[in-house]
């Protein structure tokens, strides 16, 4: 994907993915308005900075660098048993590598554009300081 934003959730279409071959960090996560946001910064080799946000964040298990990034939108109770599944909440596997993870949350987003290093994500809300 490029530029722009997209919502994996709105398909409300198992296996529906977002998936890019570049290199992804936990870059904030906020407990008060539960966000996670992955970033992979604009290099050499990769133009321009993709933003990834989680919303609504419910749990979450995931490695703090990712090498590679896919998320697939699966049910919420095939990864974890709990009060996590609430019915407006979605199941998304991540995979990076050899390594797989996984976040509830109610949505994610992307947002692909030509950001500096330390800017703040255009996914954030207002009242979240990145």
């Amino acid at each position: 994907m490029t530029g722009g934003s997209w919502d994996i959730a709105s398909s409300h279409e198992w296996g529906a993915r977002l998936k890019w071959d570049r290199p992804f960090q936990v870059w904030s996560y906020s407990v008060s308005h539960r966000l996670l946001l992955l970033r992979s910064t604009a290099s050499e080799k990769y133009p321009g900075q993709v933003d990834v946000l989680f919303e609504d964040v419910r749990a979450l298990a995931l490695p703090t660098s990712l090498l590679g990034l896919e998320i697939e939108l699966v049910d919420c109770k095939s990864l974890v048993s709990g009060p996590w599944c609430a019915e407006a909440v979605k199941g998304f596997l991540v995979r990076a590598g050899d390594a797989e993870g996984y976040v509830i949350a109610r949505q994610v987003r992307s947002h692909e554009g030509a950001g500096e290093y330390f800017d703040r994500s255009p996914l954030m809300p207002n009242t979240h300081a990145l």
